[in-house]
């Protein structure tokens, strides 16, 4: 039982300062309108890495044979405070960009990584589209300092589309050596990064212009990287859908 107090205490700790800064509070309120298991997830995640924690902290003790309260507290600390203290380093400080798949009627364009990075895999080079039509309505009313960001294939920024406050659509030229498009600035939702070059195939002319559906969903699973230490990490995602091109 020692052990096990003392593997939950680190992230008590944390948590306890995560509460009073407001972080909990700033988090929960991105989830507002929300269904109420939506709130309750957060919380059942919470409850089963203190749970889990407590376990590795007790079964280190355990294994130890140690007898004494303080030093079963002192070891059970050990394990689970590492584990804590890597995961929080290996988390992202700057806004998390993660690698959006573009889904097609009947099809799905290729994707590099599901993995939360800023890093993109440039995959094979095909001939991107002329132009591209963002349908924004889904998420228009979180679009408070939108803006599509359009990059080469090494990351390095060609063109920043800024997206009107109740647009809803946004319609941009792709510029030569573009190769990926990132959507930027919706509140409560990851930066969504896609291929320019992967939607090419769905138009390969290259003069289609290619419309896309954007809307954002809830995952869950942020949520536990938020709670392992990520605070970069927002509830939801962005989900994008391209209808057939259109050709001029």
């Amino acid at each position: 039982m020692a052990g096990a107090v003392g593997g939950m205490s680190p992230e008590l700790a944390r948590m306890a300062v995560r509460a009073q800064s407001g972080e909990f509070a700033n988090w929960l309120a991105k989830l507002d309108k929300e269904a109420a298991y939506s709130v309750a997830v957060p919380i059942i995640a919470s409850i089963g890495i203190l749970l889990l924690l407590a376990l590795i902290g007790g079964l280190v003790a355990h294994f130890v044979r140690e007898e004494v309260n303080g030093k079963a507290f002192l070891l059970g600390i050990g394990a689970p405070a590492f584990v804590l203290s890597t995961l929080t380093a290996a988390s992202p400080t700057q806004e998390v960009t993660k690698t959006t798949t573009v889904v097609t009627e009947g099809a799905m364009i290729k994707n590099s990584s599901f993995l939360v990075s800023n890093a993109f895999a440039q995959s094979e080079s095909t001939v991107a589209p002329a132009e591209v039509l963002l349908n924004i309505g889904a998420i228009s009313q979180q679009c408070v300092d939108c803006r599509v960001v359009l990059q080469d294939a090494n990351g390095q920024e060609l063109v920043t589309k800024p997206v009107e406050t109740g647009a809803k659509e946004v319609q941009f030229v792709v510029p030569q050596g573009a190769a990926t498009a990132t959507i930027e600035g919706v509140v409560g939702t990851n930066n969504a990064r896609f291929s320019l070059n992967d939607l090419g195939q769905a138009s390969p002319s290259g003069n289609g212009v290619i419309d896309i559906e954007v809307s954002r969903s809830r995952n869950y699973l942020n949520d536990v990287r938020y709670l392992l230490g990520n605070g970069a990490i927002q509830p939801f995602d962005i989900e994008l859908k391209a209808a057939a091109p259109e050709f001029k």
